[in-house]
């Protein structure tokens, strides 16, 4: 495992948002050890986690933006996954879960089990497959 931060945004411009940016140079490495024979093509925004995404049912609005352009740390997995046609690597990190938290959202994953410590699992896309 590995320890980076980003910077905390909040965002109404395309549905209710909240990401976590990660310094792109990560992302970029991890991105050129994915095989060229793969055809792939990175994603539209600079690299980022997502939080919060306009499907979560926020219950608590009174405490939207409390966190706008503050530090979250996390710690990141450099395994790069595959799967329906996206590459992606997992993160945690406290400051996400408990921004979930604050807005009435769910911390738990049923997909992916966390390290000791953390309770959701997150995730920065490296990349999608090039469908012609």
């Amino acid at each position: 495992m590995f320890y980076s931060y980003g910077i905390i945004r909040y965002d109404k411009s395309d549905g209710d948002r909240v990401t976590v940016s990660v310094e792109q140079s990560i992302a970029d490495y991890y991105y050129a050890l994915i095989p060229k024979y793969y055809r792939t093509v990175k994603p539209r925004w600079p690299a980022h986690v997502t939080v919060v995404s306009p499907i979560d049912p926020i219950i608590h609005w009174d405490k939207w933006r409390n966190k706008e352009s503050q530090i979250a740390s996390f710690v990141y997995d450099p395994t790069i996954l595959y799967e329906n046609s996206y590459w992606w690597f997992n993160l945690w990190s406290i400051e996400m879960e408990d921004i979930r938290k604050e807005l009435g959202l769910t911390i738990k994953s049923r997909i992916t089990i966390p390290p000791p410590g953390y309770s959701k699992c997150f995730h920065c896309t490296l990349a999608k497959d090039f469908i012609i």
